[in-house]
C-alpha cells in the first residue's frame, strides 16, 4: 500500500509540473508567436483569455507540486543539513526549490500585470505605451520562467539518475 502512495504522489508531482512546464513553452513558443498574426485589438483580448485560463491551471499545478514535493522530502527524510547541503542530490533539490520560488513570484508579477493591463481597458482602449510596456514585461516573465522550468526538468532527472541519498 505505502508503495502505491509513493507512486502516486510521484505521479501526480511529475503531472503537475509537466503541465506547467509544457503549457509554458505552449504560450511562450507558439501561442505568442500566433497572436502576432492578429489584430493588436483582438490579439490583445484572446490573451488575456488564454492567461487567465492557463493562469488557474498553473496556480492548482503549483500548489500541488508543493504538496507532493513536501511529501517527498518528508518521505525520503530529505530535511537534514547533510541530506540538503553535503549530497549532490540535496544541493539539486535545494535548486529546484529555489528556481520554484522564482517561478511562482514572476507569476504572481505576471498575474498582477496582467490584472494591470485589464484594468487599463476597461473604459476604452488602454494608452499604446502602457499596453505594450505591460506586454513586453509579461512575455519576458513567461520567457524566463519557461527557461527556469526547462532547468527544474534537467535537474529533476539528473536526481532520478542518481538516485536518493
Amino acid at each position: 500500500m505505502f508503495d502505491l502512495i509513493v507512486i502516486t504522489n510521484a505521479w501526480i508531482h511529475l503531472m503537475a509540473a509537466v503541465l506547467v512546464v509544457g503549457g509554458s513553452f505552449s504560450l511562450n513558443l507558439i501561442v505568442t508567436k500566433k497572436l502576432g498574426a492578429l489584430p493588436s485589438a483582438e490579439a490583445g483580448k484572446l490573451s488575456q483569455a488564454v492567461g487567465k485560463a492557463f493562469g488557474s491551471l498553473a496556480w492548482i499545478m503549483m500548489a500541488l507540486i508543493l504538496l507532493t514535493g513536501l511529501t517527498r522530502m518528508i518521505g525520503l527524510k530529505l530535511f537534514s543539513s547533510y541530506a540538503l547541503l553535503e549530497t549532490t542530490y540535496g544541493n539539486l533539490l535545494l535548486a529546484k526549490i529555489v528556481l520554484f520560488a522564482i517561478i511562482i513570484i514572476n507569476s504572481v508579477l505576471i498575474a498582477g500585470t496582467g490584472m494591470k493591463l485589464e484594468k487599463l481597458g476597461a473604459d476604452g482602449p488602454p494608452p499604446a505605451d502602457q499596453l505594450t510596456a505591460g506586454q513586453a514585461r509579461i512575455k519576458t516573465l513567461g520567457m524566463t520562467n519557461l527557461i527556469l522550468g526547462a532547468i527544474v526538468v534537467a535537474f529533476a532527472v539528473t536526481m532520478r539518475v542518481i538516485g536518493a541519498p
